[in-house]
C-alpha cells in the first residue's frame, strides 16, 4: 500500500457504489473515460450487469471479505435465515430456484457463530467458500485490478478464494480520541503498511475508503449509484428481486433486528439510518479535497448531504466547474 501514496496527485477518483440508481437511469458506464477518471468499484456493485457495462475499475475495494462472498440478493436470503423469514411468497419467481438452494443447502454455506452476540450475529458464511455471481466469484474476470484490504481481514478470509489480483493492504486501528476530522484523513504510514485510524463508523465505507482516497493523493472525487438507501446494490437490489415494494416492505420491517446491533429505521423508508447521513455529511465537509455526486431522480435514492449533486451528462461532458 505504502507504494500507492500519492500516485494520483491532483488526479480525479470515480467511485462507483452500485446503488440500484445506476440500473434504473440506464447509465451508460462503458462511455466513462478512463483517461480522465481512476475508477473505484464498491465490494456488492460487482455483478454480472456491472460486467456487461465493459467498464473495467482501477481499484476493487475489499476492505471486509465477507461482504464479498454473496450479491446483494444472496445477503437478503442470509437475512432471511438469521431472522427466520420465509421469501416464498415475496421474491420474483426467477429468484425462488437459487434461494431455496441456499435455504436446502443451509449448512454447505453457514455455520453457528455468536449468537450471544445477537440475532445478526446468530450464523456467518463458512470461510472456505463463497456464491455463485457473488462479486468473489466475479472478480477472477479482472485479474489485474488492484484490491484494497484491511489486511488482518484478508488473512482471515485470503484463503477461501483463488485470485490473481494484486491486493494492497493497509491496518485500521481503534481511534484514541472523540473524532477529528484532520486526523480521520490523515494516514500513518511509518511503519510497513499503512494505519488508518477507526471511529467505529458501521458503514464499511466511511471506515476506510476516505482517508485512501486522500493518500492516494487525489484531489477531487465523484460518486455514482452512493443511493444512500437499503436496497443493495444493482441489479440485485430488493427493487428487483421482490415482487414489489410492499413485498420488500414485509421482509424490511421483520428483518430489522438483524441488520446490525444498533440499527435506527429512516423516516423516509428504505433510506439508511440517520447516523449513516450523519456520518457522510459530517467526512464530506473536508476541505482538503472536492466531492461531487453523480444524481438524477430515482424514487429510492437520495443526494448525498453537504456536497453538490451534479448530472450524469455533465460528468461524461466534464462541463462541472
Amino acid at each position: 500500500m505504502i507504494s500507492l501514496k500519492n500516485k494520483h496527485q491532483n488526479q480525479r477518483a470515480l467511485v462507483i457504489f452500485g446503488g440500484p440508481s445506476i440500473v434504473a437511469n440506464r447509465y451508460p458506464l462503458q462511455s466513462i473515460d478512463k483517461s480522465r477518471y481512476t475508477v473505484f468499484l464498491e465490494s456488492k456493485a460487482l455483478t454480472p450487469y456491472f460486467l456487461k457495462s465493459g467498464l473495467v475499475p482501477d481499484y476493487y475495494l475489499m476492505f471486509f471479505l465477507e461482504k464479498c462472498k454473496s450479491n446483494a440478493f444472496q445477503h437478503v436470503v442470509f437475512q432471511s435465515f438469521l431472522a427466520d423469514i420465509k421469501l416464498d411468497d415475496l421474491l420474483r419467481e426467477q429468484f425462488l430456484a437459487e434461494y431455496h438452494f441456499m435455504k436446502d443447502h443451509f449448512d454447505m454455506f453457514f455455520e453457528p457463530f455468536r449468537p450471544h452476540k445477537g440475532p445478526h450475529k446468530k450464523y456467518r458464511y463458512r470461510p472456505d467458500v463463497f456464491l455463485k455471481n457473488s462479486p468473489l466469484d466475479l472478480l477472477a474476470n479482472f485479474p489485474g485490478v488492484a484490491g484494497l484490504s484491511i489486511e488482518s481481514n484478508f488473512q482471515d478470509y485470503a484463503g477461501s478464494f483463488s485470485y490473481q489480483n494484486p491486493v494492497h493492504k493497509f491496518h485500521v486501528r481503534k481511534a484514541e480520541k472523540q473524532f477529528d476530522l484532520d486526523d480521520y484523513f490523515h494516514v500513518d504510514d511509518e511503519g510497513d503498511i499503512p494505519s488508518l485510524k477507526d471511529y467505529s463508523f458501521l458503514n464499511s465505507a466511511a471506515i476506510a475508503l476516505f482517508p485512501i482516497l486522500k493518500y492516494l493523493g487525489f484531489d477531487s472525487v465523484f460518486f455514482l449509484g452512493m443511493d444512500m438507501s437499503m436496497l443493495g446494490s444493482m441489479e440485485f437490489a430488493a427493487c428487483y428481486t421482490f415482487k414489489s415494494m410492499k413485498h420488500y416492505e414485509k421482509f424490511f420491517k421483520k428483518a430489522q433486528r438483524v441488520f446490525n446491533a444498533s440499527f435506527r429505521e429512516n423516516k423516509r423508508k428504505f433510506m439508511r439510518p440517520p447516523y449513516d447521513f450523519e456520518a457522510v455529511e459530517q467526512i464530506l465537509s473536508y476541505r482538503g479535497m472536492t466531492f461531487l455526486n453523480i444524481y438524477e431522480p430515482f424514487e429510492y435514492a437520495m443526494p448525498v448531504p453537504g456536497i453538490r449533486s451534479i448530472s450524469f451528462k455533465e460528468f461524461l461532458n466534464g462541463t462541472v466547474q
